[in-house]
């Protein structure tokens, strides 16, 4: 018999936590497991990369709770549904608003990505309300269990962690192409360094933006940041304002980011808080040089000057020195990205990422108690 699964996300846009679902759904084991998937928006660009042996249904209007409520409570009816896996607050909220009223009859996993740092935050709402009610939740990090327990007071034993999955991929370095030189303007042979995140105030871009001015006085360097966000116009003035357009370029929310990737010398990202940094891990499979903030969080990933390098937040001076440094040195890249990449192929595979989702969908189907999933 296989389990009925039903997972539910806000949308599959583009963004971390929507790319693993996709992962996950496309990779689950289907001779035991039956996936359905729950879109509450229509906000869907990852849609066509689901395999067609995903059931896909959209809530008609989330906003009306008391109808997308009704509407997904049906649908597990009709499919039997054993277990709800949310992710996201959004979801996590229609979840807990499910559990409550069906009670025993299914099982609840909810799951947190980021760290919540204020009470009166509605997604900090959702959350404490969701994972409260769940059979299990599910994080990123370490770092994240511990926001859990210590700020969200989620009893530890039922968080368990499972990090994202990071896909194989062609790590072969090479120059800019011709079309990309003459599409942003570039100087062939001009290192370039990538970052890439959502332009929110946790990603620290306008700092980010003063550390490579601090470069810019001693030499000639290009910065990527690749991302979409509610900061973007204001870190792009803040580019402008310095006059450093024609060396801090900004290609958008770049759907296939491969030869960003691929043509970039070094990856940065000056940022505050990180649940489990996608943008970072991929930079590790492609076997680029990480330069990245010394939070808990990226400590998880990286081993300082082995596998990447971390850097004390807002040390401007020693992020600029650590970028020349790299840039000076290149077998010292070289090196740093291949031991980056052994580390993600070794440790965060997707295949791991999904085998450990399924060990603790069984686990939750029996009934069983769950140990300990680190």
């Amino acid at each position: 018999m296989k389990i009925n699964l039903l997972l539910m996300i806000p949308s599959l846009k583009t963004g971390g936590s929507e790319r693993q679902l996709v992962y996950l759904l496309n990779n689950l084991d289907k001779n035991t497991f039956s996936p359905n998937l729950i879109l509450l928006t229509n906000e869907n660009s990852f849609v066509e990369e689901v395999k067609d042996s995903v059931n896909i249904v959209r809530v008609k209007n989330y906003k009306n709770i008391i109808g997308s409520f009704w509407q997904i409570k049906k649908i597990i009816e009709d499919k039997k549904i054993d277990i709800v896996h949310t992710i996201l607050p959004t979801a996590n909220f229609f979840g807990g608003m499910i559990k409550l009223f069906m009670g025993k009859k299914i099982s609840l996993i909810t799951s947190q990505r980021g760290e919540h740092f204020s009470y009166f935050n509605k997604w900090t709402i959702c959350d404490l309300f969701s994972h409260r009610v769940a059979d299990f939740v599910v994080v990123n990090s370490k770092a994240i269990k511990n926001n859990c327990v210590d700020f969200l007071k989620i009893e530890r034993g039922k968080i368990g962690i499972v990090y994202n999955g990071v896909p194989e991929v062609n790590n072969n370095h090479y120059s800019p192409p011709k079309e990309t030189l003459k599409k942003y303007f570039l100087k062939d042979g001009i290192p370039i360094i990538l970052s890439v995140g959502r332009f929110d105030e946790l990603k620290g871009h306008q700092v980010l933006v003063k550390i490579i001015s601090k470069i810019l006085e001693k030499r000639e360097i290009y910065l990527f940041i690749a991302g979409d966000g509610p900061l973007k116009k204001n870190v792009e003035a803040f580019v402008k304002s310095k006059g450093l357009e024609n060396f801090i370029k900004f290609p958008g929310n770049v759907k296939a980011i491969e030869p960003l990737y691929r043509m970039s010398d070094i990856f940065v990202l000056h940022t505050f808080s990180e649940g489990f940094s996608n943008a970072v891990s991929e930079a590790m499979a492609y076997s680029l040089p990480v330069i990245t903030t010394d939070i808990p969080a990226n400590r998880e990933l990286i081993e300082n000057d082995i596998d990447g390098i971390l850097v004390d937040i807002n040390d401007h001076n020693t992020f600029s020195k650590k970028i020349i440094n790299l840039l000076e040195d290149k077998q010292k890249r070289i090196l740093i990205g291949k031991n980056a990449r052994r580390k993600i192929s070794k440790r965060f595979s997707i295949d791991k990422m999904v085998r450990k989702y399924e060990k603790i969908y069984d686990i939750i189907f029996k009934k069983q108690t769950v140990v300990s999933i680190e």
